[in-house]
């Protein structure tokens, strides 16, 4: 199987075995796991859970079937070792939404694991068994998550969602049978297949064989498998992507980079009921091999066949990450591939040395080789350098050694300039004020006294806390005193640093306590517990209980899933208890409070389903810490990191976001090349988005995604290198100012990719790790130099592209890392294993150094537009402009409004949102139900282009751009005034329960109302609105920004059928209200 992340041909086994009867398809598969792989997480869930999500938090294989072999869709199934699985429909996405009767059990063993699967034909939509012949696209996918993320496919697919590639399942009836046992290096000496044939007939067969062995021409660069078949003709393979050629093409001119070694064909018969052999091999030095193999019956029928990578290795490997961004060492990982050696080898001895002088050495035994090793590089200077590793015996005689020939490039630019580091604060904010123990921010207020934690916070003029925080700490079982002084260390504009120092009991302690102007409080705690033995430390919040009416649990995807079963937002009904989390938040529609930590190391829980509660009482709601609740002999010091920030962080009304109107571009690729057809269609779209309104637009598809020459297919990197990439860009964004609209940028999705020059050198140490390659490139850990790259490669693209913003594409989330050499993680002394670091403070940093870049250091007004899913974590994204999300959710999490208001309701934390596209529900229902939050839409450009929404048909117009058009009809000047559904009771009746309504309102009887059909079925209602306390005039007049359809509100009173799942909204004045007029001079695409 080929890993996806270097084209490699993944060195631990997989044996898949596929069978069926007339009845049922059967495959099995054995997962071989190497010894240095460690223990998996079947723990951590549940055997026969059927759950797509959970499915992928441990090792699994996918499963994917093309019954039509078409390419078109495919049935998708996947397993994980724990026995979990998940289903679906692949056809573009994966829609969840389907689902079969799979049979399925896995289970662990002491070569890896196994699963198998049973799916009746029947239960596939099928009316027979296949016919002898039937042909199925196929492919099986191994997804580690142990000990580090990996992906591996049977098939070749240049595309993920290229089904076309899909390997060919065959249903053979009665003929002989073909499985590859062993493919790569056979022996110390070789390379080849060895293949078994079993002749299940009554009658002997002959098997016809072809294949040929090739090897990498030595004066060819080491790119992997991916980048040779995608740039064969070229050994600078990046550079130079064949873009017009068929895969086909592209395999043949790879093989140019390759010299034939071996190619031979023969026929061997395989007797009735028996089976035989094939030794198809060829004694190989080390290096890398391409394999072509061909297997067929005496009727020309096809059996087996297929191009592989291969590799022989030397008997001791050496792989090498340099890590000169952060820690300033060489990573260093062996391997031990001969078993001669491995019997023999005493210990490893490392040496850098160059210009033939040794500048770093040391010794480490095969086991911590094996785990890997850090190589100090300070003594290295730019220039090349070589690594040697040599394995010693016993007796300190040398058994095997290799050698890398290492280059240390000069720091690039964006690791030596360092933006967003000035020392003022930005709009909306203003300078920090400390005073009597009392701190101030924006809309906020924290009250210290004697204590490290705040006693009382404010927020919008509101007290938060019931009662002051509570430090509970036992040991011997009582508990013991905190006592200490609070002193002031540092005053800043930008923030204020508090110094505690004091003891809990007989232990000394000291906290650095920092307020800074977003309203962050970071507290980090330490304690000299010198092995003490704790038996319990909780810290205790109070919050008045009218404060503490919604909660958000954050978690981040991917990661090991909750023990606990805590819906991540809602309303707080009753208590509830969760797993370490890295953040809660408190609060209600006004405002709240998060707690945040990246990090569980310290903490000792019985019960790790309860290591953090929330309990209701009728005085006080408490979020309670269960930091230590089991006696723990503690090392001799043990430190915390948390943070606490009351929102909202900044002003949610601001004039910026409100006159934003923010419009989604793909610029072709055609465009780049001057097709005059794709410059004429990209002006038509922006002349379609000025007549919008559009006043930002995104190049959301951009010069990054395309292969060389015409970009550097670099998917998600902010930076451009070649000259005439700068210019050519340059000139779309010109095109956009041309237009009087500012103008984003596409980055931080998997924004590290092979592909860029600093690759080699700088790429794979800022890598997270666990990482795998997924759509678009690798993910970066900000710990670990990320943070200078996209912080630095935004300060660049506003001076050298002349862009105002970035759209930052899942950027805001909290990369989980364990890199040692990032100094994120920890080793769990229980387990053993690396456990995770939420990394909050280091893309925090990252964040504020943008948001400084875009507002005021760089440049005035830019724009940080955030795509993120779920709740905010408070700490990282106080400092965007706007969030984006909402793509990934189900219609009853749509449907959960308490649930939907957490997430996606923006006043309480102080920070617009606006929606996205949507797959997994009724796109016009979700958009209304955003509005009735106060959340706009984003428009992409084939959205209002679209003729069909200019239909008045109620039943097919699509809302789309017609709901920029109350915005911008609306003074949000005139006494601005928000009723949501939620607390409008008093000022709005509607008769029909299923249907809610907000609205705007303003000093000029301007109204925007919103109202949405919860329920499928259509529904009429009637709406009451209380004209006295509004202030409004008996007679008013409305106008549907859908249908244009007009008419009169006397008293305050009128009816509208409302269709299933649909919004209807409404512009209303004490005048007659314009029909919206569009002179759109574009067509739909």
């Amino acid at each position: 199987m080929i890993r996806s992340s270097d084209g490699q041909l993944d060195q631990n086994q997989t044996t898949v075995y596929v069978g069926y009867t007339e009845e049922a398809l059967y495959i099995g598969w054995q997962v071989y796991r190497s010894a240095e792989s460690g223990p998996m997480r079947n723990a951590a869930n549940t055997p026969g859970y059927h759950d797509g999500r959970t499915v992928w938090l441990d090792d699994g294989i996918g499963l994917f079937l093309d019954l039509s072999a078409d390419g078109k869709s495919a049935v998708a199934f996947a397993g994980n070792a724990a026995g979990a699985y998940g289903d679906g429909l692949a056809q573009g996405t994966t829609d969840f939404n389907h689902s079969w009767k799979w049979q399925y059990k896995a289970r662990t063993t002491d070569f890896g694991w196994e699963g198998e699967l049973k799916i009746r034909f029947e239960d596939l939509g099928l009316d027979s068994t296949p016919a002898p012949g039937t042909t199925w696209g196929f492919d099986l996918v191994r997804n580690n998550v142990t000990p580090n993320e990996e992906v591996a496919c049977l098939s070749y697919r240049d595309k993920w969602h290229d089904r076309t590639k899909y390997t060919r399942l065959t249903f053979g009836g009665s003929v002989p049978l073909l499985r590859l046992r062993n493919f790569g290096p056979i022996g110390d000496e070789s390379i080849g297949i060895l293949a078994e044939s079993i002749n299940p007939t009554s009658q002997d067969a002959a098997i016809e064989v072809e294949y040929t062995i090739y090897q990498r021409r030595p004066e060819v660069s080491a790119f992997n498998f991916f980048q040779q078949v995608d740039a064969g003709v070229s050994d600078r393979a990046t550079q130079e992507i064949l873009t017009t050629a068929t895969v086909e093409q592209q395999v043949a001119a790879a093989l140019g980079l390759y010299n034939k070694i071996k190619h031979e064909k023969l026929t061997r018969n395989v007797p009735a009921g028996g089976r035989a052999i094939f030794n198809l091999t060829s004694r190989a030095p080390v290096g890398d091999y391409m394999i072509g193999y061909r297997f067929g019956s005496a009727g020309g029928k096809v059996l087996a066949q297929g191009l592989l990578p291969a590799t022989r290795w030397d008997p001791l490997h050496v792989e090498v990450v340099p890590y000169y961004l952060k820690a300033d060492l060489i990573a260093a990982k062996v391997a031990i591939r001969s078993s001669d050696v491995r019997s023999r080898l005493e210990r490893i001895e490392f040496r850098l040395l160059q210009n033939e002088k040794v500048v770093y050495q040391r010794h480490a035994d095969p086991k911590e080789a094996q785990a890997g090793v850090g190589l100090s590089s300070k003594d290295i200077v730019p220039g090349p350098y070589r690594l040697e590793v040599v394995g010693l015996d016993s007796g300190g005689a040398t058994i095997s050694q290799v050698h890398r020939d290492l280059h240390r490039p000069q720091p690039p630019f964006w690791a030596v300039k360092h933006y967003g580091f000035s020392n003022f604060v930005p709009e909306p904010w203003t300078p920090v004020k400390a005073s009597d123990g009392k701190v101030s921010v924006w809309g906020r207020e924290y009250t210290f006294k004697q204590g490290f934690l705040p006693v009382q916070i404010l927020s919008k003029g509101e007290e938060l806390l019931a009662a002051p925080p509570r430090l509970l700490l036992h040991m011997n079982n009582k508990m013991v005193q905190w006592e200490g002084v609070l002193s002031v260390a540092e005053e800043n504009i930008e923030h204020v640093d508090y110094v505690w120092k004091g003891s809990a009991g007989s232990i000394p302690v000291q906290v650095h306590t920092r307020v800074e102007f977003d309203g962050l409080i970071t507290i980090d705690l330490t304690m000299d517990t010198k092995e003490a033995v704790i038996d319990e430390f909780f810290v205790e919040f109070p919050l008045r209980p009218d404060q503490a009416r919604l909660y958000s649990v954050k978690t981040v995807r991917g990661t090991t899933p909750l023990v606990s079963k805590v819906a991540e937002t809602g309303r707080l009904e009753s208590g509830f208890a969760v797993d370490f989390v890295p953040g809660i938040w408190l609060g209600n529609t006004e405002r709240g409070l998060q707690w945040c930590s990246e990090i569980n190391e310290f903490w000792r829980n019985s019960d790790k389903s309860r290591a953090i509660e929330v309990v209701k009482q009728p005085a006080e709601t408490v979020l309670r810490l269960r930091v230590i609740d089991r006696p723990y002999k503690t090392p001799k010091q043990i430190s915390y990191r948390w943070g606490l920030i009351a929102s909202p962080v900044k002003d949610y009304d601001r004039k910026t976001t409100r006159e934003m109107y923010y419009g989604q571009y793909a610029v072709p690729e055609e465009y780049y090349k001057n097709d005059e057809k794709a410059v004429e269609n990209l002006k038509t779209q922006l002349e379609m988005g000025k007549e919008m309104g559009v006043t930002w637009v995104n190049t959301f598809r951009w010069l990054t995604r395309f292969d060389p020459p015409v970009g550097p297919g670099t998917f998600g990197e902010p930076y451009l290198e070649k000259p005439e990439h700068i210019e050519a860009h340059r000139a779309v964004v010109k095109l956009i100012h041309d237009y009087g609209m500012k103008t984003t940028t596409y980055t931080g999705w998997n924004g590290l990719h092979p592909n860029m020059s600093w690759w080699p050198f700088f790429g794979e140490a800022m890598k997270r790790t666990p990482s795998r390659f997924t759509y678009g490139g690798y993910k970066g850990c900000s710990r670990g130099g990320y943070g200078d790259y996209l912080a630095n490669g935004l300060a660049w693209m506003i001076q050298n592209l002349g862009i105002e913003g970035v759209y930052l594409d899942g950027t805001a989330s909290m990369p989980p890392c364990h890199d040692v050499y990032h100094g994120c993680g920890y080793t769990d002394p229980e387990t053993g294993l690396r456990v995770i670091t939420f990394n909050i403070w280091p893309q925090r940093e990252m964040f504020k150094r943008m948001y400084k870049i875009t507002h005021g250091e760089v440049i005035e007004g830019g724009l940080l537009y955030s795509h993120a899913g779920g709740s905010p974590m408070l700490a990282i994204e106080s400092f965007v402009d706007v969030r984006h999300g909402s793509e990934g959710d189900t219609l009853e999490e749509y449907l959960d409004l308490d649930s939907f208001r957490t997430k996606y309701y923006g006043r309480m934390y102080g920070l617009p949102l606006e929606l996205t596209w949507v797959y997994n529900a009724p796109p016009n229902l979700v958009w209304g139900i955003g509005m009735l939050h106060d959340t706009p839409i984003k428009m992409y450009n084939h959205l209002f282009t679209d003729r069909r929404s200019r239909s008045n048909n109620y039943q097919k117009a699509h809302i789309g751009w017609r709901m920029w058009a109350p915005r911008q009809w609306f003074d949000w000047d005139a006494d601005h005034q928000w009723h949501p559904y939620f607390e409008n009771e008093d000022v709005l009746a509607i008769d029909e329960p299923d249907v809610k309504a907000s609205f705007h309102l303003n000093g000029k009887a301007q109204m925007i109302f919103i109202a949405v059909n919860l329920n499928e079925k259509e529904k009429p209602a009637r709406f009451t609105l209380n004209l006295p306390k509004l202030k409004l005039p008996g007679v008013l007049y409305a106008r549907d920004a859908v249908t244009d359809e007009a008419f009169e509100i006397n008293n305050g009173e009128f009816q509208m059928q409302i269709l299933g799942h649909r919004p209807r909204v409404l512009m209303i004045g004490a005048s007659p209200v314009a029909k919206v007029e569009l002179n759109i001079t574009g067509h739909a695409p």
